[in-house]
């Protein structure tokens, strides 16, 4: 059994049978548009792993975005870092939850985030081509973080989709 934060890179979109779900700490937001995304990104890890901190727990792998919901439309959105354990008391905000678990399609986008719907194209444009339909969770695994200096070119997210 594949656990999503321990996949190798996937340049070409591919169906991963029985991956096992993953425990995530995050902060969750409801009604959430494409529109909004700017705004409930900023600052968003840098809170999730403050929040972690403070009650003695650490990410265990990278950053997270899981979506459910139409993201053409309105959709929530959990925002945060896969962990080992859940703390006995979440701060704040923080909840328990999990990836998606049993059939995903999986890729990998290398290059700046302006470039990712094209990447979500591909992906679902592969799904609808072998005949299956694309679940209601998808998200983007953040394997690299931009920071000053970093090549924008060189961002690596891998995309998921889970399969109905």
């Amino acid at each position: 059994m594949a656990e999503l934060f321990s996949l190798p890179s996937q340049p070409d979109p591919l169906i991963v049978r029985d991956v096992a779900p993953a425990l995530i700490a995050v902060v969750r937001h409801e009604a959430v548009t494409l529109a909004d995304l700017p705004r409930v990104f900023d600052g968003a890890y840098e809170a999730v792993a403050r929040a972690l901190t403070s009650v003695g727990a650490a990410p265990s792998g990278p950053a997270v975005a899981s979506y459910t919901g139409d993201p053409n439309g309105t959709f929530a959105l959990e925002i945060g870092f896969p962990v080992t354990a859940a703390p006995s008391d979440f701060p704040g905000e923080l909840i328990a939850s999990t990836t998606p678990g049993g059939e995903l399609a999986i890729m990998s986008h290398l290059g700046p985030y302006e470039d990712l719907p094209a990447s979500w194209d591909r992906l679902v444009a592969s799904i609808l081509a072998l005949g299956r339909t694309p679940g209601p969770h998808y998200g983007e695994v953040y394997r690299t973080m931009p920071g000053p200096g970093s090549d924008a070119a060189m961002q690596r997210t891998d995309l998921f989709i889970d399969l109905a």
